[in-house]
């Protein structure tokens, strides 16, 4: 099951996996865009025909706290299994905060994943995964220290900081992630439907110093969300000619609201105000794509494919003064207004040959693209710098794979 996640979707701690795949790239042809240093795969595990669980737990002594992971799988009846797994953090961080009484960071992670297979007919399976991921963060794991620090402020970790406005540091999500996976078979071919969703919503606070007086914080509110759909056909493996084609496309939407409050002295400056930036992007993509294996005869082979895809990406992007005075070297900017629409092609190609059992030869070639996009998560966006280009990339490979003897 594949979810195409953004970077802030993976603060979830991974748990009940079965296996983590590592693609080379570029991976254009059939895994899609953005993967041209490759991709990754994370495979959880799924339902069980027999009924099976298990569970470990651990005590944090230092951070007085608890790491609990526990799941069961097993058939509900002759036609439908499922598996539940549950991983559940909660500690109290580890450095000192005299300020509010209490450690930082302190973790409250909670994290369920459900599981339903469905064998709906003799030649149709339907597989539906639900993800739920509350992550919660109280404090920041930094600590504010004199210019020349005694020794005992080195050696202990130890903040002095309530927050700006009794607002303190912390980072909080919610996410949601769901697929379906449709599998039919037909005669000698199989028709593979995907249905993904993903969403989160995050809050992030931080202060810019640790120490008393606070004087200046930053808060993040980004929310995203996405559906995706793929569609392919294949052959059955093994034979002289194997093939799968197929198609996908997703619409997803992104926003980004940015603060930075500041209250009393800064450097050299006295300044009391609020500033704020909105950044939102929508992006449509479709594609279709190829690849085939032909056999010449039993130790060389060629594989071959090809994937066609088009983006279209909206964005806008303002930097504005809620109240007060401008921050240092900040003025309001914008607002800026973009619209992307490209396409992409990305082939690949390689020839295979077993020199004997054990040891192959191969020399490839591929292509890899990541569309261009508009960039807001910051503030230091300008009308030449607010849309980034998009990128390509082209690898050639010459190599041997051998299996040792074991």
């Amino acid at each position: 099951l594949w979810w195409w996640w953004r970077h802030r979707a993976t603060v979830a701690h991974y748990f009940d996996v079965a296996r983590i795949e590592i693609l080379r790239g570029p991976q254009g042809a059939l895994i899609g865009k953005n993967t041209a240093a490759g991709a990754i795969s994370v495979v959880s595990n799924q339902p069980t025909r027999s009924f099976e669980g298990g569970a470990t737990g651990s005590y944090l002594f230092d951070r007085e706290g608890v790491d609990v992971y526990g799941y069961l799988s097993g058939p509900i009846t002759d036609t439908l299994r499922a598996r539940v797994a549950v991983k559940f953090i909660n500690d109290n961080g580890w450095v000192r905060n005299t300020a509010t009484g209490h450690k930082d960071p302190r973790q409250d992670f909670f994290n369920a994943r459900g599981i339903l297979t469905w064998d709906a007919a003799e030649n149709v399976e339907v597989t539906a995964k639900f993800q739920y991921d509350d992550d919660r963060v109280d404090g920041r794991d930094m600590a504010g220290f004199p210019s020349n620090p005694n020794k005992d402020q080195a050696v202990k970790l130890v903040k002095t900081t309530s927050g700006l406005l009794g607002q303190t540091d912390h980072d909080y999500q919610k996410a949601y992630h769901g697929a379906i996976t449709t599998t039919v078979g037909l005669g000698d071919l199989t028709l593979v439907s995907v249905t993904g969703y993903e969403e989160f919503k995050s809050d992030s606070w931080a202060a810019a110093s640790h120490a008393d007086p606070i004087t200046f914080d930053t808060q993040f509110f980004e929310e995203f969300q996405q559906y995706s759909q793929e569609l392919r056909l294949q052959s059955k493996a093994g034979g002289t000619f194997e093939w799968i084609v197929g198609g996908y496309l997703d619409s997803s939407r992104h926003g980004v609201d940015n603060s930075i409050r500041y209250l009393g002295r800064f450097l050299i400056f006295n300044l009391d105000g609020q500033m704020t930036s909105y950044f939102k992007q929508d992006s449509d993509t479709i594609s279709a794509f190829a690849t085939g294996t032909w056999r010449f005869n039993d130790v060389a082979r060629v594989i071959a494919g090809g994937r066609w895809t088009r983006i279209d990406r909206k964005g806008s992007y303002v930097l504005g003064r809620d109240f007060g005075q401008n921050f240092i070297g900040s003025a309001p900017v914008g607002p800026f207004r973009g619209d992307l629409k490209e396409t992409h092609f990305d082939p690949s190609a390689t020839l295979q040959f077993d020199v004997k059992p054990g040891i192959m030869t191969y020399v490839s070639y591929s292509e890899g693209s990541k569309g261009g996009t508009f960039q807001g998560a910051n503030r230091s966006v300008t009308a030449a710098t607010f849309e980034l280009k998009p990128e390509e990339s082209k690898n050639y490979e010459i190599g041997l794979k051998a299996q040792a003897m074991g």
